[in-house]
């Protein structure tokens, strides 16, 4: 409320809710990513610290998640995904250092530091461990097969409710054209693909090819699915329209003036706005309103129980 207050000059009371699967605040969390220090010991960077505490104790993680993984040595330097699947299937893969180029060690100050961010952003090679190295999910009686290093709500009961809303919000017509922007492997362009029908058509924009193709793979029974393989703010002014409703999930930085007045310039009615961070969300919600927008409903969750963060969700017309 403080962030749209102060970043949108919208005056509305939130009421956070809690997700399904949260119970007492522990064993939410399915999705982990461990550093490993210098002596090959798994555990969490320290607030803002590069430090790495081996003690094993968050109480966050579903029960089993960290079963056997002090009792390995791991490469010093990389990180371990583990991953709980939809079947309660651990998956285990490491994942080798960030190779940081000379440049990077050689610039000091801020152009270093960028070097170094891009390195750690490159394609690193990885080692299944433990399970195939491949988690399936399910949301809304169908089923994904994705990498378990690939995205998927960290907490169980995330993906099935933000699914639910965004079905309920976005009441794509039939026959119409959708766009599901930030789409991932296309949770939510399955449920648009229901609301638009087989004569319409849903655009999902990812960056990540490999989410792409396991959305691909995933989504094969609908054929007015379209995933493309794209940053979003490269090609969301040519996306096909008229277009009537928008969904778009963006990272924790949020979608920003491009995207959104991009966005704007097609003129969806309604507009399906998911962000993890509520001042990147506060922000975005003033720039809609900017726009034109009517800021209609807000929802928020605690998507990561035991922290500070919440999910926001807002639907906004014309």
């Amino acid at each position: 409320a403080e962030q749209l207050r102060r970043l949108a000059s919208v005056e509305r009371e939130i009421e956070v809710e809690e997700l399904p699967g949260t119970g007492d605040g522990t064993g939410w969390r399915t999705r982990l990513r461990l550093a490993v220090d210098g002596q090959g010991r798994a555990g969490f960077h320290g607030y803002r610290s590069a430090k790495v505490i081996t003690e094993l104790l968050c109480p966050q993680p579903v029960l089993g998640t960290y079963q056997g993984l002090d009792e390995r040595d791991w490469r010093p330097g990389g990180e371990i995904q583990v991953t709980v699947d939809g079947d309660g299937t651990r998956h285990v893969v490491e994942i080798e250092p960030a190779k940081v180029s000379s440049i990077g060690r050689r610039s000091p100050g801020r152009r270093g530091a960028t070097a170094r961010r891009a390195a750690q952003a490159g394609p690193r090679r990885e080692h299944v461990v433990e399970g195939s190295g491949r988690a399936v999910e399910r949301v809304g009686g169908r089923e994904w097969e994705l990498s378990a290093t690939g995205f998927w709500q960290s907490h169980r009961g995330a993906a099935q409710a933000y699914s639910t809303v965004v079905g309920q919000w976005a009441d794509a017509a039939p026959d119409s054209i959708a766009w599901d922007l930030y789409g991932g492997v296309g949770v939510f362009a399955a449920a648009l693909a229901g609301q638009v029908g087989p004569s319409g058509e849903v655009v999902s924009v990812e960056s990540g090819r490999g989410a792409v193709e396991d959305g691909r793979r995933a989504l094969a029974d609908l054929g007015q699915v379209r995933l493309r393989a794209a940053r979003v703010e490269k090609v969301v002014g040519e996306l096909p329209g008229p277009v009537g409703a928008v969904v778009l999930d963006p990272p924790r930085s949020g979608a920003g003036r491009e995207v959104i007045e991009a966005l704007a310039q097609a003129s969806p009615a309604r507009v399906v706005h998911i962000g993890c961070d509520p001042a990147a969300f506060g922000r975005d919600m003033g720039l809609y309103l900017a726009q034109g927008y009517r800021l209609e409903q807000v929802r928020a969750f605690d998507a990561f129980p035991m922290t500070h963060h919440v999910e926001c969700l807002a639907l906004l017309t014309r």
